[in-house]
């Protein structure tokens, strides 16, 4: 197993953040093979280490997998009704929006994203898989289970650009819009269309004037519903499962939403994204988080549901950044690569506070894009 320092030095930055919380908690324990296993938990020897290395090993990822597979609970994700999206996204941490992006665009983005990912992936191989920061030469996010996954940043150009607009202007972008402006005054945009705008946490104007931070707030600056990360994420056979994770840590209000397209079929055998519905909750993350390894795998095993995201090309699943969920891994006999473009939207009703802890994602520096700066043509 790799060096807990090598471990941490690939994590996601959000991911890293949340683990640091989580050690604040408690960082060291002791679990061990007692009387109330049965066949269906694998026994672990008497030791003592560190959580933080725990939450990572081998051991763990088999006792997840066993929780997984043995579960009673386990769902593919479904079609979301349109009249319970909102509902559905506060209560779960994860919504399902079928036929999002036609079927041409999709081919023609991913053809794109394999073209670019076989033309820079050794730099990625040659940087020793840790170009982790948007002005690394690689341009490839730190991911979780990195062999043979690959997050791939892009520009918003050409047919980046073309999919994003059809997304913002179509059922994603009203999802946002809906999300983000209930009952907001309408102001005019850009090309002076009114438009619902977005609702704004009490504090972010006085913080906007006197500070800037790591959630970007810049004095003068009109905040708005703006990208975290804009990506694509790519499985190829081999790939391995990942832990499960949160992309960040427990807030009051969720800070980030990641909506991921899926450019192809995803069959069970490409290691579709496994969600744990609910568990964006802080009483989850302390269970999940914390120290009690005990109380940790009774949660995995018997208070969690386990939902899989089978999406078929076109489809999006959307999801509150704090719900615990994990990539599967690929076991195509085939050669299917699973391709999902992907992008972050920054909560603009959070408290920016909250947003310290939480580094800029799968970004490129100069992709500067707003929710605002697109119109709903369904409207």
């Amino acid at each position: 197993m790799a060096s807990w320092a090598e471990i941490e030095s690939s994590l996601p930055p959000a991911a890293l953040a949340a683990l640091k919380a989580a050690q604040a908690m408690k960082n060291t324990t002791t679990f061990s093979s007692t009387s109330s296993n049965n066949n269906n938990t694998p026994a672990t020897e008497t030791k003592k280490e560190t959580d933080s290395t725990y939450l990572y090993d081998k051991e763990l990822l088999s006792l997840q997998e066993t929780f997984h597979l043995q579960s009673t609970q386990q769902y593919l994700l479904a079609e979301t009704p349109a009249d319970s999206l909102l509902d559905t996204i506060q209560k779960d941490g994860v919504v399902r929006i079928n036929n999002v992006l036609p079927s041409h665009l999709c081919d023609a983005l991913k053809q794109k994203v394999n073209q670019e990912l076989e033309a820079r992936v050794s730099i990625l191989e040659a940087d020793g898989f840790q170009a982790s920061q948007a002005q690394s030469p690689g341009g490839f996010g730190r991911v979780y289970s990195r062999q043979n996954r690959y997050d791939l940043y892009v520009r918003n150009k050409g047919i980046y650009a073309e999919c994003f607009k059809y997304l913002m202007e179509h059922s994603v972008g009203d999802f946002f819009r809906s999300l983000f402006a209930q009952g907001a005054a309408a102001k005019k945009n850009q090309h002076n269309v009114m438009v619902p705008s977005v609702a704004l946490h009490p504090s972010m104007e006085t913080l906007a004037k006197t500070e800037r931070n790591a959630s970007g707030v810049v004095a003068n600056e009109t905040i708005d519903a703006s990208l975290w990360e804009y990506s694509t994420m790519n499985s190829d056979p081999g790939s391995p499962r990942q832990p499960i994770h949160p992309d960040n840590s427990w807030t009051k209000q969720p800070v980030l939403y990641t909506a991921f397209i899926a450019l192809q079929d995803i069959d069970e055998d490409m290691g579709p994204t496994l969600f744990l519905p609910g568990t964006q909750s802080q009483e989850s993350h302390q269970i999940f988080l914390g120290g009690d390894v005990e109380k940790r795998n009774h949660f995995l095993k018997n208070q969690v549901k386990y939902v899989t995201s089978q999406l078929r090309k076109g489809d999006a699943q959307i999801m509150d950044s704090r719900i615990l969920h994990a990539g599967l891994d690929n076991r195509s006999k085939t050669g299917k690569r699973r391709t999902l473009f992907y992008f972050t939207m920054r909560n603009p009703n959070a408290d920016p506070r909250d947003f310290v802890a939480v580094p800029k994602g799968s970004i490129y520096s100069d992709v500067n894009i707003k929710l605002e700066d697109y119109t709903s043509a369904t409207h």
